[in-house]
């Protein structure tokens, strides 16, 4: 499977294999079992751009963007093999990588916004070796022209949800840098052309450092992972409630929002209980689905939360000397798992067993919220604190062919029932200026992954969106919609 491959590049364009991070998701877009990740931003239009000037103040500095992240310049080549590798691109077509969208004062806008993330995300990359693995939609609205909404997506082998960030980040300041746009000369007729890369390219994390492994930790999981399902013992917080199925293959999805004020609230009451956002939105679900799945679906539950290992990562190394983990686009993210187990899951069933209104459900099982959001944090703190010992990260160059072990994956049962990435918050900037003014974040769905993706980001003095995502087939769709009503009511009942 996976895309026709052109020839094999003249050796100058080779830079590197793929790590094993990259070649992992890589080999899930090649199995299709995920598509994209879409990081959308609506900025503002600085006062002073006049609107015949938008489109080609947006289009040379996403240029320049590009031009400052060497992972946004390469394609993929050998992707159907057990080592593929990055080649250099000499130029990137803007024509085929940005589309432009003038939405009518007739047309509903959101309704357009929705419709564009959502084919985004389904619409599988082709070409690999021939053109990024990213591509970007800005849609304008004629009943509000000061503003754009730019749907940044990708390919998980190029990048991390944090690169996004970095991303927006990087074109929201090269958007008011005006000498910067005017002296930009590589871009001519919607062909950007590129330099030379290869001395400052990202390097895999494995040649960054060294990551400590116990004997214990490392047995246990090559056991689990890559042994045959019948040779496992069978976990209680498998997800049999939803079967790992290859197709069909399309992500449903709900939108929370919580307004400005709500969350200001949430983050105060997340303070005095010594957790955080990320430690509440990894616990809420325990309190949806233990009420929903009876004993005989589901005994225990298990989540991962996504952790930015960037932070554990050297600054300008003597072997790279010009990598800045914290300034880089490319994949440095792992897993942490917390377990519930069925006295935990019980306790929830008994508080919300008898007929009581769901306020007084919350009032009984809220001191449960924070002490599991609490243990939750501690997890996430000793992680920190332990210089990434025993991360799967370190694990992974057991793995010789990321293509077979996740064929293999399809017979055996979810290992999660969710999985929880919080983005944090985009600084605003100034009112007069291009700044972001509002963000969402969306993952396809992922066939062999937690059954629901939890995907949170906010921007500073605005509002939090939190996107509940799942793969269409694999359970009533009625669970995760409650899912996420459950986890809407919650975060506004906390906050109160």
């Amino acid at each position: 499977m996976g895309q026709p491959q052109g020839s094999i590049p003249h050796e100058s364009r080779v830079i590197r294999p793929l790590s094993h991070l990259e070649a992992y998701k890589s080999s899930l877009h090649l199995l299709r079992q995920h598509c994209g990740t879409v990081v959308s931003c609506r900025y503002s239009i600085a006062d002073h751009v006049e609107n015949t000037k938008i489109k080609t103040a947006v289009e040379r500095s996403v240029a320049i963007s590009v031009l400052q992240h060497p992972l946004m310049q390469v394609a993929l080549s050998n992707e159907d093999s057990s080592r593929p590798f990055w080649i250099s691109l000499r130029s990137i077509d803007f024509t085929r990588q940005l589309q432009w969208q003038f939405i009518k004062r007739t047309d509903d806008y959101t309704a357009q916004l929705e419709t564009t993330i959502h084919n985004t995300l389904h619409k599988w990359f082709t070409e690999l070796d021939a053109r990024p693995g990213w591509r970007l939609h800005i849609l304008q609205d004629e009943s509000n022209p000061r503003a754009i909404d730019v749907v940044f997506c990708w390919h998980h082998a190029w990048f991390d949800g944090m690169s996004a960030k970095l991303f927006h980040r990087t074109l929201a300041r090269n958007l008011n840098d005006e000498w910067a746009q005017s002296n930009l000369s590589s871009l001519v007729d919607g062909q950007l052309q590129l330099g030379d890369i290869t001395i400052r390219f990202p390097p895999p994390i494995e040649s960054l450092r060294k990551i400590s492994m116990s004997w214990g930790f490392t047995l246990l999981t090559i056991y689990r992972e890559l042994f045959p399902a019948f040779l496992v013992a069978r976990n209680p917080a498998d997800v049999g409630w939803a079967p790992i199925r290859a197709a069909p293959y399309r992500t449903e999805s709900r939108l929370i929002t919580i307004d400005r004020s709500t969350l200001e609230s949430l983050l105060a009451a997340c303070r005095e209980h010594s957790t955080t956002l990320t430690g509440l939105l990894n616990v809420l679900p325990l309190f949806s689905l233990a009420r929903q799945l009876g004993g005989d679906k589901m005994k225990a539950l298990s989540s991962v939360t996504a952790i930015d290992l960037r932070q554990f990562m050297p600054l300008k190394p003597s072997e790279f000397p010009w990598h800045e983990p914290a300034k880089t686009m490319d994949n440095e993210v792992s897993l942490i798992e917390e377990n519930f187990d069925a006295g935990v899951v019980n306790r929830v069933r008994r508080g919300s067993a008898q007929q009581q209104s769901e306020n007084t459900i919350k009032a009984k099982l809220q001191d449960m919220v924070w002490l599991l959001a609490r243990r939750n944090r501690q997890k996430i703190r000793d992680k920190l604190s332990s210089d990434m010992e025993n991360d799967p990260v370190g694990l992974m160059h057991y793995v010789k062919d990321w293509r077979e072990l996740m064929k293999s994956k399809l017979s055996k049962p979810r290992a999660r029932s969710w999985g929880v990435t919080n983005l944090g918050s985009f600084e605003s900037g100034e009112l007069k200026q291009w700044s972001i003014q509002g963000a969402r974040f969306h993952l396809s769905a992922e066939v062999n992954a937690p059954a629901f993706h939890i995907s949170a980001v906010s921007v500073q003095g605005g509002d939090l969106c939190v996107d509940i995502g799942w793969q269409e087939g694999i359970m009533d769709n009625a669970i995760g919609e409650r899912l996420a009503v459950d986890i809407e009511q919650w975060l506004k009942y906390l906050a109160a």
